[in-house]
C-alpha cells in the first residue's frame, strides 16, 4: 500500500504533535493553588551558631515525578539562599542540616487544556542533622515535633509538615508542562515554608542573645 505525499505529510505531523504532548515542556495558561499547611517546629538552642545555610536534601523516590520533584526542590532551595547537597540514603545523623521531602499524589487529571491535581507533602527539618524526633516516614501527618524536657540539652532547631496542594491548569500545555508545573508548587510551598521558619527563629534567637 503507498502512500501520497500529503498522507505522509499528515502522519508526521500527528506524529510530531502526539510526541511533543508526551515528551516536551510546552505550553501556557494560567493556574490556581491552594495550600493548606500544617507545620509544628520546636528549638531550645542558639540558631545562629548552627546554620549557615548548607543543607543535605533527601527526597523520597517512588517514580520518576518523585526525580522531578527533587530537582525543582533544589533550585527552589537555592533561590531561597540554601546550598544543597543531595543523598539517596535515610540515616540517624547527617552530621549537618537535613531536608526530608515526600510527596503523595492523590489526583492526577490531565488533559491538555485543563488539568487538575491534588498532592501531599510531607517534610521535615533538623538543623542539627539528627533525625531522632522526626518522623521520616510521613505517615503520621499531624505528629507534631517534640522535645524531651532536659535543661542539661541543647537542641536542634526541627522542623514537621504537612502541606495538601490542590493545583488547577487551564490553558494549552503538554503533560510534561503540567508535570514540571506541579513539581515546581510543591518545592517552591516546601522551600518558602521551610526559608520563614528558620529565618524567624534566627530573629528571635538573635533578640534573646
Amino acid at each position: 500500500m503507498e502512500f501520497s505525499k500529503k498522507q505522509m505529510t499528515t502522519f508526521l505531523i500527528i506524529s510530531f504533535v502526539l510526541f511533543s504532548f508526551v515528551f516536551l515542556d510546552l505550553g501556557f495558561g494560567s493556574s490556581a493553588s491552594y495550600k493548606s499547611p500544617d507545620i509544628s517546629a520546636n528549638f531550645t538552642g542558639n540558631i545562629e551558631s548552627f546554620f549557615d545555610g548548607d543543607v543535605i536534601l533527601y527526597v523520597h523516590q517512588d517514580d520518576t515525578f518523585d526525580s522531578i520533584v527533587e530537582r525543582e526542590l533544589i533550585n527552589a532551595l537555592e533561590k531561597e539562599g540554601f546550598s544543597v547537597t543531595v543523598t539517596d540514603e535515610l540515616k540517624d545523623d547527617y552530621g549537618s542540616p537535613f531536608i526530608f521531602v515526600k510527596s503523595t499524589v492523590g489526583t492526577f487529571s490531565y488533559t491538555p487544556i485543563y488539568s487538575k491535581s491534588d498532592v501531599d507533602v510531607y517534610f521535615g527539618f533538623s538543623s542539627s542533622g539528627e533525625t531522632e524526633y522526626l518522623d521520616l516516614e510521613g505517615f503520621d501527618n499531624m505528629k507534631a515535633v517534640e522535645l524531651p524536657l532536659d535543661d542539661t540539652n541543647d537542641y536542634p532547631l526541627l522542623i514537621q509538615g504537612n502541606i495538601s496542594l490542590f493545583n488547577e491548569m487551564t490553558g494549552l500545555f503538554t503533560y510534561k508542562h503540567y508535570q514540571n508545573h506541579l513539581a515546581r508548587k510543591i518545592a517552591t510551598s516546601v522551600a518558602g515554608n521551610l526559608d520563614l521558619i528558620i529565618r524567624h527563629n534566627q530573629r528571635i534567637s538573635s533578640n534573646n542573645n
